[in-house]
């Protein structure tokens, strides 16, 4: 694999809560996935052509998986299909361990903050549907672990993890910086809370209720920000 490297207490619920599911506006992304033990071209193939069949509508196409990359695109409406499900319907061809890299490069220096204790309970929430593994605490770097089993309509998606990460205080996230890199900047996405913050103030997105002991932990961080 390569990778481009009171109100407290409702706070910390929204952060803690796996949101619900249901139909929205289509939203067209390629995202990717990791796929370990694909041995042949022909396996890869079958791969790819059950993923669309899965669900044909929510999933335009599945391409460019190999043996020697281990890397599958996937083009699909993230709002209305989620990747766990789609990594269900991978498990039934094979013995596979299927992940999805994350960054977050401030993850070693929000340790010992409040920002970091938030980060904590996002990141080890007992509920998710999905393991998050830690593989490198100084980079930030984290798998997430999609495990066999039945579809999980519920399961991981992309957002589940961007918004109470990323999105800026205010709008009820923790505001740091993060990516999932997907493989040489292909099949991924990456969320700056500047950016994100400016974005919703152009949009008139209302600001949540927030703890202001965590934004004042992020300020003390990030004191440019």
């Amino acid at each position: 694999m390569s990778y481009t490297l009171p109100i407290k207490t409702l706070t910390l619920s929204l952060l803690l809560t796996v949101p619900s599911f249901g139909a929205g506006k289509p939203s067209w992304q390629t995202f990717g996935l990791f796929i370990d033990s694909v041995l042949t071209v022909e396996e890869a193939n079958r791969i790819q052509t059950a993923v669309v069949a899965h669900d044909a509508k929510q999933i335009k196409a599945a391409y460019g998986l190999t043996p020697e990359k281990g890397f599958l695109l996937i083009e699909h409406d993230h709002h209305n299909i989620r990747f766990q499900d789609i990594a269900a319907a991978i498990h039934k061809l094979g013995d596979y361990k299927i992940t999805v890299p994350m960054l977050i490069p401030d993850y070693h220096r929000a340790q010992g903050t409040l920002i970091g204790k938030q980060l904590h309970s996002i990141l080890n929430n007992p509920d998710l549907p999905y393991r998050i593994e830690r593989i490198d605490s100084v980079h930030g770097l984290f798998h997430i672990v999609l495990p066999p089993g039945p579809p999980q309509p519920k399961g991981f998606n992309f957002g589940d993890l961007a918004h109470p990460i990323s999105d800026p205080v205010n709008y009820g996230g923790i505001g740091l910086p993060m990516s999932f890199p997907g493989s040489n900047e292909t099949g991924g996405m990456s969320k700056d809370p500047k950016l994100k913050a400016i974005q919703f103030r152009k949009a008139g997105k209302k600001e949540k209720p927030f703890d202001p002991e965590i934004l004042a932990a992020h300020r003390a961080l990030f004191p440019n920000s």
